[in-house]
This record gives C-alpha cells, structure tokens and sequence, in this order.
C-alpha cells in the first residue's frame, strides 16, 4: 500500500503536463486548419467546414489524453527519479517529440530524399533534449523554469477544452443526421 501512494500523482501535476500536452497539438492543428482554410472556402460549404474544425479540435483533445495517460504510466513504472521531476521532465519530453514530430510533417519531403538538413535539426534537437533532461536533473533552477512554463500553458486549457466540447457535440449531430 505504501508503494502505490508513493507511485500517486498530484491533480495539479497531471494537469500542468496535460496543458502542455495540449499546447503544441492543438497549436499544430489550428496551423494547418487555417492555412488550408482558404482554399475550403472555395469548395467546401460552411457546416463542412465546421465540420473539419470539430474533428481536427476533437483529435487535438483525444491525443493530448493518450499522450498524458501514456507519460503517466511510465512514471509509474519508472524508477521514483522520473516521479519527482514529472511535471519538468514530462513537460520536456512533450514539447521536444512534439517538436520532432512538426519536423517530420513540415519536411516530409526532404528526409524522403535524405537531405541531412532535417537529419542534423533532429540531432540537434535530441541533443538539446538530453541536455535539458540533465539540467532538470541537476538545477533546480532549469526544473522551476519549466514548471512555470507549464503553469502559463496550462491556463490555454480554459480554451482548449471548450473548444473541444463544442467540437464534440458537433460530431455528434453530424453523425446523427
């Protein structure tokens, strides 16, 4: 019993980390949506529109959860180290794979080509990545940094979520009719 009150977080932890799970998909997601949004409107009709919106805003939400729920059991099952930091080091991991993953969808053609530019940017980023990890670890300055950057994105949850609800009972009546 005393295991798993140790291995427990705080509500205030889960949600920092899921303001910055949130942060950088819903950011990516309202990028693509209105860059692409002038050509819809060419072809498209509004509720189609509104449409795309609530599915693309709804995703946003349900991959921010699968991210947080799985950076949560691997605090879990990782050594107390991890536990500790969770907010920080999670916060991290989030913002650098996210990062990564903006790369890889940004520069598809170029690493289909092996250009070494996006190659050297994700090296780069790792590298970056394992020295935040180590200054986490070992400045508590770095780690109270990133905790109040958590603390700041957190606060787009207050416009996330609705959003999101919004888009949810919009797929709902769209799957309805």
């Amino acid at each position: 019993m005393a295991t798993y009150k140790v291995r427990r977080f705080s509500l205030r932890d889960l949600i920092l980390v899921l303001g910055v799970c949130a942060f950088p998909i819903y950011t990516w997601s309202l990028y693509y949506f209105f860059e692409r949004l002038p050509a819809w409107l060419y072809y498209l009709d509004l509720w189609e529109i509104v449409g795309i919106f609530a599915y693309t805003q709804l995703f946003a939400l349900v991959e921010s959860v699968i991210i947080l729920l799985t950076l949560a059991l691997a605090a879990v099952l990782l050594p107390v180290f991890f536990r500790g930091r969770f907010v920080a080091v999670g916060s991290v991991l989030v913002l650098f794979l996210a990062g990564i993953a903006m790369l890889v969808q940004r520069e598809d053609n170029a690493l289909r080509a092996l250009s070494p530019v996006p190659l050297l940017i994700a090296a780069a980023i790792a590298l970056t990545l394992t020295l935040l990890l180590v200054l986490i670890y070992r400045r508590t300055r770095v780690q109270s940094l990133v905790e109040a950057f958590a603390e700041r994105v957190s606060v787009l949850l207050y416009l996330y979520l609705p959003i999101s609800l919004i888009g949810l009972v919009v797929v709902v009546i769209r799957n309805m009719g």
